[in-house]
């Protein structure tokens, strides 16, 4: 019912509010609409949704949530900081950028390299298999896990 009303109140509900003289929502959006919208490419789309850190990198490698991620260039960062982007759709690369976010190079998961087939497949394997081995948390955990610690400074 929702999918049904909102066409309605949009194209046929002429409003009385502030500055819509009587005209629906769709006409007033029409008649605002700039004519020189500009579109984003895929490339620039897909670099803006990701999760953005700026961690330090360890040999060739940067780790995020106990995935390893490797490409030889990163061993010219080892010991010093990058910025490491992870896409939002995809766990099998990530994006390593300077300091000032500009693009270097993609690091790959280190799951794949020795991985036939799809890699998004294995890193679910791996996850799966992670959580098996983890321990669940115990009663006391749980129950003081929303509790704030008390230090000597309060």
């Amino acid at each position: 019912m929702a999918n049904a009303m909102i066409p309605f109140i949009n194209n046929d509900f002429h409003s009385g509010g502030k500055g819509m003289d009587g005209k629906t929502a769709s006409q007033v959006f029409e008649e605002n609409l700039p004519s020189d919208i500009r579109h984003a490419d895929r490339e620039a789309l897909e670099f803006a949704l990701t999760q953005v850190r700026a961690m330090g990198v360890r040999k060739s490698q940067v780790w995020l949530r106990g995935v390893g991620y490797y490409n030889e260039r990163l061993l010219s960062y080892s010991g010093r900081k990058a910025i490491v982007r992870q896409s939002l759709l995809s766990d099998a690369e990530v994006l390593i950028c300077d300091l000032d976010d500009r693009f270097l190079f993609t690091a790959t998961a280190n799951e794949f390299k020795e991985v036939a087939g799809d890699p998004r497949k294995a890193i679910e394997k791996v996850k799966r298999e992670r959580s098996f081995f983890l321990p669940p948390p115990s009663a006391s955990a749980r129950v003081n896990a929303g509790r704030k610690r008390h230090t000597r400074r309060g």
